[in-house]
């Protein structure tokens, strides 16, 4: 009888640390790179009339939303009810990719792969 274990491979944590790295770097880059762009109040400003104006910038942001859920879904299918790490699934990207950083079994309600 086959027991429901969730296994990962060794690329699991490389692709979750690449993923951490590249998502943190983008998301400072977004904030601080290119000060000529103005400050934090501009760029949300110019982001909002993206938002508003280009269908393109509001196609990504509702594909980073139905990325959210999605992930969200998939992780709380993995994981079992009593995990404590079932919270992961509800922060978007780098809850998916703590998850993956994670050795199986390293959460209490987890079982070891």
């Amino acid at each position: 009888q086959p027991q429901n274990k969730t296994q990962k491979s060794w690329l699991a944590p490389v692709f979750g640390w690449i993923g951490l790295i590249v998502g943190t770097i983008a998301l400072a880059w977004g904030f601080v790179g290119r000060p000529e762009f103005g400050d934090l109040a501009q760029r949300g400003q110019y982001f909002g009339e993206q938002l508003l104006t280009n269908r393109v910038t509001l196609a990504f942001c509702i594909d980073l939303v139905l990325f959210s859920i999605f992930q969200a879904v998939l992780l709380r299918a993995v994981n079992p009810s009593q995990s404590k790490r079932r919270w992961l699934s509800y922060i978007p990207f780098w809850g998916l990719a703590a998850w993956l950083i994670m050795p199986p079994g390293s959460g209490a309600g987890d079982s070891p792969a």
